[in-house]
């Protein structure tokens, strides 16, 4: 994403850290969900909901971390296009 497109998601981003922090520490064997329906970004831990994040250029961006030109771990894009 660009500078410009992530200040515009900063207060998105701030909700996501905040998410996360209330997760805490994940033990072996716990899992992080995170669904997109359309409208919002939903957070999820062994099966509770955790929390959400409104707007679809929130999940555009995040899903740029994994699926994006540039993802954080290339192996890991191809295992979730199943390549």
């Amino acid at each position: 994403s660009t500078t410009d497109e992530l200040a515009a998601l900063k207060p998105q981003t701030e909700q996501l850290v905040a998410v996360m922090k209330s997760i805490g520490e994940v033990k072996t064997g716990g899992v992080v969900t995170i669904d997109f329906d359309g409208n919002e970004t939903r957070v999820g831990y062994d099966g509770a909901a955790k929390g959400s994040i409104a707007g679809a250029s929130f999940n555009a961006a995040l899903m740029k971390i994994w699926l994006g030109d540039k993802p954080a771990q290339a192996d890991l894009k191809q295992a979730m296009l199943g390549k």
